[in-house]
């Protein structure tokens, strides 16, 4: 008869529904989901402020040569120092050049800016994917 060729799952009653949550909270599985999701939450959390550092740290790289340029074309050649000084000090950045009296440049201030121009999270997507990758490999290979 049919109903004798099927088996019947047997349950061991020694095992406590506690114990079975216990090893499927073991499974490799799990922890390399949380990886890549811990990972992902992460870095999209702190991908703006990455975005601001290097935004801040181009305006500066880029001023630099802007006043070499003029310098060159004046056929003099002074000192970076004395056309500008950028210091970097609790988030602030401050230039002072010849054109432009002291300027504060805050952390705050190129977040709104990013924002504004919509490039806060500009590139973000191949690295939260590569990351992620990364991380549920890592979590699964013990």
């Amino acid at each position: 008869s049919p109903k004798s060729t099927m088996k019947k799952e047997t349950i061991d009653p020694t095992i406590s529904d506690h114990s079975r949550a216990v090893e499927m909270a073991n499974a490799p599985i799990v922890h390399a989901v949380g990886g890549a999701v811990g990972s992902a939450l992460s870095l999209l959390l702190l991908y703006p402020l990455d975005r601001a550092r290097i935004e801040m740290q181009s305006r500066v790289t880029s001023m630099k040569h802007s006043s070499r340029a003029k310098a060159s074309s004046a056929q003099t050649l002074p000192r970076v120092d004395e056309n500008m000084e950028a210091e970097c000090d609790s988030g602030t950045l401050d230039l002072m050049t010849e054109n432009a009296p002291e300027q504060k440049y805050t952390v705050r201030d190129c977040l709104s800016d990013l924002y504004c121009k919509g490039e806060l999270y500009r590139g973000v997507a191949p690295v939260v994917f590569s990351l992620a990758v990364s991380n549920f490999v890592f979590f699964l290979c013990p």
